[in-house]
């Protein structure tokens, strides 16, 4: 162990590095509700953009069947 490493252990507690070993972080956020509600306005709107070219698809066959 270098004399870094040693400070940081004795003054952080931070321990050196070792392939594979996880990193201490913050725990990861939960959607926040901006996000959740995006989500439904998203759906919303490919709703109304599909119910729409639905129903164009329904007024070319009735005027391509008269």
């Amino acid at each position: 162990m270098t004399a870094r490493e040693q400070f940081e252990l004795d003054h952080f507690g931070i321990k050196p590095a070792k392939v594979g070993r996880r990193y201490h972080a913050a725990a990861a956020l939960p959607p926040s509700a901006w996000r959740r509600s995006l989500k439904g306005w998203v759906a919303l709107a490919l709703g109304w953009v599909m119910g729409t070219l639905f129903g164009v698809c329904l007024v070319l066959v009735w005027e391509m069947t008269k």
